[in-house]
């Protein structure tokens, strides 16, 4: 088993991996372009960054597939934060995990309208990114269970069934 910790990018990582972290995950927050800059910085070099979780951002604005006020917005911070991945995996020499969020089910997105569009994007930064996993995770069923409305924390084959589209004609 490995031990990864979480951290931002900022001196107290060194602290984690002190204690026996064997990898980072980089925590990106509302400062996430300052922490882009660091690319040339110590952290890259000195740090195992093993996976970096897309920003989450004050007022519903994060890096989410799925949110459908403006999500060329949130999906430009995911590609932001891909292109950083890219990077730091070109210096490092391994993969580097992005985590992204996705609240909704496959048939929320097509109701919305965007499941296509999500579909579009995820195959041209996985082709652009080619040293980056995204990592897709909370995913939430909302339906109905014994006719009163529900949630359920895994939307049983959707992730799956994400992939395989992603996956279709390529």
């Amino acid at each position: 088993m490995r031990i990864y910790a979480k951290s931002k990018l900022t001196k107290n990582i060194y602290d984690k991996i002190n204690k026996g972290a064997e990898g980072i995950e980089i925590h990106l927050d509302e400062e996430y372009k300052e922490s882009f800059q660091t690319i040339n910085g110590h952290f890259v070099k000195d740090v195992p960054i093993k996976a970096i979780h897309a920003p989450l951002i004050k007022n519903n604005s994060d890096a989410k597939l799925d949110t459908c006020v403006d999500h060329k917005t949130s999906w430009a911070v995911l590609e932001g934060t891909m292109n950083f991945a890219q990077k730091i995996a070109e210096k490092k020499g391994w993969n580097i995990v992005v985590i992204a969020h996705l609240s909704s089910n496959i048939e929320e997105l097509k109701l919305y309208g965007i499941y296509e569009d999500i579909i579009v994007f995820l195959r041209d930064v996985i082709e652009k990114y080619p040293n980056v996993e995204l990592a897709i995770e909370n995913s939430t069923k909302r339906g109905h269970i014994n006719d009163n409305l529900g949630f359920r924390s895994i939307c049983y084959d959707d992730p799956t069934i994400l992939v395989k589209d992603i996956n279709h004609e390529r």
